[in-house]
């Protein structure tokens, strides 16, 4: 069966620092579903839990009683509308909220490429394809070895810009070591995690679809599953789905049977 566009599982409201859109509501995002015929959505604002310590400034106001002010979240009948976030994972043991508070939430997105916070997520000195390609497998061998409840955490936009702000993506995915890579996939199938498609994330698919391919092939040989993101933080982005995952998909042939969803979890 064709692998249905009725999801969108990582969105962020105006609650995030980062969303400068105050139409970005719950109600907004809500309604755009809706309309668009989608199944299942997940509010998902960037969290640093006040028990934990590290966070920077700019990131300490948003804990998750201040996230929390989403709730309660709209019930229309022909969509599931869930409560979730996005977590920093600063390698190690080291997360943004604490291993009791994922039970907060029906669902996780976790990003180990968030190489853009400089000093933060990236360490000092860390530079180059090959160093951030090394990086970001470290983290993914790392994560895998924490006791996280796996089945509601999906992994954030790999393919992203934010990992490499400086050069190309696909130079940083095409540089990654294979069978590391492929012990990455089996280790978070076997978890039971979700492989997110992020809208913002394919930009250099037309120039370098080999590249991408080979990558996310290598997840659905693993037995990974898939959920399409929006990654949205304006209205205007809540249509990044449809604009741009549909080619992707395709492409790489996934199936209905491929798609990781809340809604089927939690049945």
């Amino acid at each position: 069966m064709i692998f249905k566009l009725d999801q969108d599982l990582h969105i962020h409201s105006f609650l995030s620092a980062c969303c400068a859109d105050d139409n970005m509501t719950v109600e907004t995002i809500t309604n755009f579903a809706v309309i668009h015929g989608y199944r299942e959505i997940c509010i998902t604002d960037h969290v640093w839990s006040s028990s934990v310590d590290g966070a920077p400034d700019w990131y300490r106001p948003q804990d998750i009683e201040h996230i929390s002010l989403s709730k309660p979240l709209p019930e229309p009948p022909e969509l599931k509308v869930f409560f979730g976030c996005e977590v920093e994972y600063l390698g190690g043991d080291k997360l943004s909220i604490t291993r009791s508070e994922f039970d907060t939430f029906d669902f996780v997105v976790i990003p180990v490429n968030h190489m853009h916070m400089d000093g933060l997520v990236r360490p000092e000195g860390v530079d180059g394809v090959r160093n951030i390609a090394a990086l970001v497998l470290r983290r993914l061998h790392e994560l895998l070895t924490l006791d996280l409840p796996w089945e509601n955490i999906g992994i954030a936009h790999l393919s992203g810009d934010c990992m490499y702000y400086e050069g190309s993506i696909a130079d940083v995915l095409d540089a990654m070591d294979r069978s590391k890579l492929e012990s990455v996939f089996f280790g978070l199938a076997r978890k039971g995690a979700g492989i997110e498609l992020n809208a913002g994330a394919f930009k250099e698919w037309d120039c370098r679809r080999d590249v991408f391919f080979k990558f996310y092939d290598m997840a659905m040989r693993a037995g990974c599953k898939f959920y399409l993101a929006s990654d949205a933080h304006f209205a205007e982005n809540l249509g990044g789905i449809n604009k741009h995952l549909r080619k992707i998909i395709d492409y790489l042939g996934l199936s209905e049977e491929q798609k990781y969803s809340i809604i089927n979890r939690k049945c």
